[in-house]
């Protein structure tokens, strides 16, 4: 079978193999195909709205990804209360807000999987802005049953790039997302569901 004709490998050769366009190309489309959409209204957003976009404060992708197509989208990354509390100031007058919730999973670090809890609470504060709000759940799609009910939700099942860039996609609606829940959230939203 030749399985120890090459028994070492070539550390140099592995970026060519592992990081090769046709690689890239799958994992751009297993992470649009995850997509789920739990909640759609006034998809898609438009490219010229005066939009407010909440991220961790180390997520740079979500950021770049929603400039890609709206220039003047302001970003928000939240670390401290202050910066939150700019975010709300900036949303009151915005079309649209875009809150990214990330969380990804550490080993032996339960909490790793949840998302923040100023993060959550400054989910709901933007959501009762009566702003239209999405709130794309980057990770853990458990999060989205504490998340109040935005005008759009959806989950990508993680925080890699490729994901973050989906669900942007999707929003800006280059693609119908077509993800289906693969666990039960809430009797709202049950295995199978997805729109």
């Amino acid at each position: 079978m030749g399985l120890f004709d090459g028994a070492t490998v070539d550390v140099d050769a592995v970026d060519d193999v592992v990081g090769c366009a046709e690689h890239r190309d799958i994992a751009k489309r297993v992470a649009r195909e995850a997509v789920t959409l739990l909640r759609g209204e006034g998809l898609p957003l438009a490219g010229d709205a005066k939009l407010v976009v909440v991220t961790g404060a180390e997520d740079d992708t979500l950021a770049q990804e929603v400039k890609k197509r709206n220039a003047n989208a302001q970003v928000f990354g939240i670390s401290e209360a202050g910066e939150a509390q700019q975010a709300i100031a900036a949303a009151r007058d915005a079309d649209g807000i875009v809150v990214g919730i990330a969380t990804s999973a550490r080993a032996y670090d339960e909490e790793s999987v949840q998302a923040t809890e100023r993060l959550l609470s400054l989910a709901h504060e933007l959501t009762a802005l009566g702003r239209h709000t999405s709130l794309l759940v980057l990770g853990n799609p458990y999060v989205a049953k504490d998340l109040p009910d935005a005008d759009v939700c959806l989950c990508t099942y993680s925080d890699c790039d490729d994901s973050t860039a989906a669900a942007v996609e999707a929003v800006f609606g280059e693609f119908a997302p077509s993800g289906k829940l693969p666990v039960t959230l809430s009797e709202k939203y049950p295995f199978g569901f997805g729109l």
